[in-house]
């Protein structure tokens, strides 16, 4: 119900004020109303499991996971999209790409690196809740970041988003093989949030330069590294959070 009002929602403002164009149609309010309606249905088969998960007692799976993992998919996509410009990975203007640089280098920096930070919590949130919530099968990250990756190539009419992402869930499922990270196992935790970050960007980078050729970066030693490091260290601090116990509640 929801959503369908946010479709007329759209509508009158198409009526109001025309059609959205390019940055507006990320900005748009009707559009940012389905987008949330669209994230809580995906969320649907991801309760489900989580529900499952409780009654059962056990984990799920590869095959009872994939609903859960492609809504999952489709929740970041519901992030993703709108806020697509500020993103270095799989959005449509790179800004540490020579071929997107600014005449101003200061805001080229700045819009930049916050956008490498904001794309970490982003994803690496999304990745650490699922750790927290469930026990994955081997491939989950490789299948909901796979899913992603294609949807936002299928919406772009580019490969590089589904290599990036479908590189950066493999490697995810690696670390999660190697760390058997959860709710128990803190500083597993905590150290997969921080290489989960270093991943996001040696993926992404990585498949860039291939892509674009090596020079096509601008960015400094210090700029490059350093952003990745700020990165990591906010991963970090965000598991961190994340792994932090339930206070005992008093009666």
């Amino acid at each position: 119900f929801a959503f369908a009002v946010a479709g007329a929602a759209d509508l009158v403002g198409h009526a109001l004020f025309g059609f959205e164009s390019d940055v507006e149609a990320l900005t748009s309010p009707s559009h940012l109303m389905l987008f949330i309606t669209w994230f809580l249905i995906m969320f649907a088969p991801v309760q489900a499991a989580r529900s499952r998960t409780a009654v059962t007692k056990q984990p799920a799976t590869f095959a009872q996971s994939v609903p859960k993992l492609i809504g999952y998919g489709c929740m970041i996509a519901c992030i993703h999209i709108p806020l697509m410009l500020y993103f270095n990975l799989g959005g449509p203007d790179p800004i540490v790409l020579q071929s997107f640089r600014l005449p101003n280098d200061y805001a080229n920096w700045r819009m930049g690196i916050s956008g490498m930070l904001l794309q970490t919590i982003v994803l690496l949130g999304f990745a650490l809740w699922l750790v927290r919530e469930f026990k994955l099968p081997r491939g989950s990250f490789t299948l909901a970041f796979g899913f992603f990756g294609l949807f936002v190539t299928l919406l772009q009419a580019w490969q590089l988003p589904f290599l990036m992402f479908g590189g950066f869930g493999l490697l995810l499922d690696l670390l999660y093989a190697g760390l058997s990270p959860d709710g128990t196992r803190r500083w597993q935790f905590i150290l997969f949030g921080a290489l989960g970050a270093a991943a996001l960007w040696t993926a992404g980078f990585s498949t860039l330069g291939w892509v674009e050729g090596p020079n096509a970066f601008y960015f400094s030693g210090y700029n490059f590294y350093g952003s990745i490091a700020q990165s990591v260290a906010l991963a970090t601090m965000l598991a961190y959070l994340l792994s932090l116990p339930a206070p005992q509640r008093r009666n």
